[in-house]
């Protein structure tokens, strides 16, 4: 192609795939062959996402729960015209304010689609559980004891409700002029808000956010110091793949 990307390749920032980042057949490893000095860099942004739901479904089991879930509940109401117009339905007879809002499929390659997924099936929770009990196959039936679960709909608003933070952060991850440098300042402002709206409302004194007011009598402690580690390695492994990314571009 005429491009004489010996002298002017400097970096190679990939998704972390290994037939991208491998030091050995990878394009990084290959092209390194050619520029010693080429640096390799893990996307910001699919660092994050990998920090938000992969990194933690181990300890967490329930992240895979409710991922299968919203998409299987987009699945079964998209997919049928019949259904969906039920769903229009339910929403109409609700509230009007959900009416232009629809249900968004969750997929494991876009970056946070599952947090989008989640907040809009808590906006459409009664449309959605009215839905489901309206129907008589299988499907809906198998569906709707997740609906009802205390301790699923509790991590659906906990994962709703800290959405906005994720978006933002990931949105500033992948703004052309982002600093490496400032990811760090970024993260520590992320985990101040976050400790502020849910470690420190558990103090006297301090309010519950909506969602610890709504679901504070569900699960009982125990679900709620879930909620805090999650918060905590969710921070703590943000800060490790960004100082990774940090230490091999410096």
């Amino acid at each position: 192609m005429g491009i004489d990307y010996k002298n002017k390749l400097i970096a190679l920032c990939s998704d972390g795939e290994r037939v991208l980042r491998s030091n050995q057949n990878g394009v990084h490893g290959l092209l390194k062959r050619e520029i010693p000095s080429l640096l390799g860099i893990h996307c910001l942004s699919h660092s994050f996402s990998l920090a938000t739901k992969s990194d933690l479904s181990q300890t967490f089991p329930v992240l895979d729960e409710i991922f299968h879930l919203a998409y299987r509940t987009y699945s079964y109401l998209n997919e049928s015209v019949k259904r969906l117009g039920k769903l229009f339905e339910a929403k109409a007879e609700i509230e009007d304010l959900i009416q232009g809002l629809n249900l968004i499929k969750p997929t494991k390659i876009r970056w946070l689609s599952l947090f989008n997924s989640i907040s809009r099936i808590t906006k459409l929770l009664k449309p959605i559980i009215q839905t489901l009990k309206e129907s008589r196959d299988l499907t809906a039936k198998s569906l709707i004891p997740y609906f009802e679960d205390p301790r699923i709909l509790a991590w659906i608003h906990f994962l709703s409700d800290i959405a906005p933070d994720l978006k933002f952060v990931t949105t500033l991850f992948q703004d052309r002029n982002f600093n490496m440098r400032a990811a760090f300042r970024i993260l520590k402002s992320m985990k101040e808000n976050l400790s502020r709206k849910y470690i420190d409302s558990f103090r006297p004194g301090h309010c519950y956010s909506t969602f610890l007011t709504k679901f504070k009598t569900l699960g009982g402690t125990l679900l709620f110091d879930d909620f805090l580690t999650y918060i905590n390695l969710l921070i703590t492994n943000l800060i490790a793949r960004s100082s990774k990314n940090f230490v091999q571009t410096f």
